[in-house]
């Protein structure tokens, strides 16, 4: 909602050297979001991520004289 006033007001006679300005903000905003996201994240998993009970997951057999998959 911002950005259309601000351009406004760094544009007012449409020159191109005013433009390169409003895309050096924008480029400005986009690395601040990238340096406090880059201050803040973690890889830790939260404990509303983990799973409450473990699924196992078994890989069928697979017979390598005729290449073909033996179920249990």
């Amino acid at each position: 909602m911002v950005a259309p006033i601000v351009a406004g007001a760094l544009t007012p006679n449409d020159t191109q050297e005013e433009w390169r300005n409003v895309f050096y903000v924008c480029a400005a905003f986009c690395v601040v979001g990238i340096v406090v996201f880059g201050l803040f994240s973690s890889g830790e998993i939260q404990e509303w991520a983990k799973d409450r009970e473990e699924i196992i997951v078994e890989k069928p057999a697979i017979d390598t004289d005729t290449n073909t998959i033996m179920m249990k």
